[in-house]
């Protein structure tokens, strides 16, 4: 089997909850690298490319609203991706649409509808929040504690549902593998504004003591099974046949 075909089986596998997509989304990584200001700057270019001179007039605006007339504000981390989170808001307010077509949504999306996560929401209105207070360091200190607390409290309440639930996705570990990065960077930004963390709280906490609550419900539930089968019920009967050959063919490689 070709490396075309079996990247048409993983994707298969991946889309019906049958194999793990434990993936970071790379655009969201990205933004949190040491190279965020490169990738914020191409985003920033890719925004305005898509207006058109009246509607670039109105995004200008926007940021010069928000960010003031400098428009400066120093780069890197979450800031990096609240800023890109800024360009597509005003963009699309430029274009008089509602709504977001940011990733950060696609990333802290649940798995049915187009709900954003308990996680997501606490993501997102930090991000909204940072531009207008990036160059305030004494409210961008006490606002990146509070919102840091918050997404602490969400992120333990979401890994302990999730290693419970009888009906858990790979969705749901996306989400928290992503808001624990982000969460680890919102605690890099304190520390750059000085603020007092104890060291041990930058080691990331031993998950592992959690995962053993997952035992007490045996590593495959009766549910899951059934929601692998109804998912996987849904696709054609081409490509039942070759996701099954080829399960067969490799469910010993791994």
């Amino acid at each position: 089997m070709g490396n075309q075909e079996c990247r048409e089986v993983y994707r298969l596998g991946r889309d019906v909850g049958m194999i793990p997509d434990p993936q970071m989304d790379r655009t969201f990584t990205g933004y949190l690298s040491p190279d965020s200001s490169t990738h914020l700057s191409s985003h920033y270019m890719d925004v305005r490319s898509l207006l058109s001179p009246e509607q670039l007039g109105v995004f200008n605006h926007g940021l010069r609203a928000t960010l003031g007339e400098s428009g400066k504000v120093t780069q890197g981390g979450v800031v990096a991706l609240a800023l890109s989170f800024l360009f597509d808001v005003l963009a699309q307010q430029a274009k008089n649409q509602t709504g977001s077509t940011h990733f950060i949504h696609q990333i802290f999306r649940e798995r049915e509808g187009d709900h954003i996560s308990e996680i997501g929401t606490v993501v997102s209105d930090y991000l909204k929040l940072v531009p207008l207070i990036a160059n305030d360091p004494q409210r961008m200190k006490e606002e990146t504690e509070r919102y840091e607390q918050r997404l602490n409290h969400s992120l333990v309440g979401h890994f302990e549902r999730t290693v419970k639930a009888q009906n858990s996705s790979w969705t749901d570990w996306k989400i928290f593998i992503h808001s624990l990065a982000f969460h680890q960077h919102m605690m890099i930004h304190q520390v750059r504004m000085e603020a007092n963390i104890p060291q041990e709280r930058l080691i990331e906490r031993d998950w592992q003591k959690h995962v053993k609550n997952i035992y007490k419900y045996g590593p495959i539930s009766l549910v899951e099974i059934k929601n692998v089968a109804e998912r996987f019920s849904n696709i054609s009967p081409e490509n039942q046949l070759i996701l099954t050959t080829c399960n067969l063919g490799l469910k010993h490689k791994f």
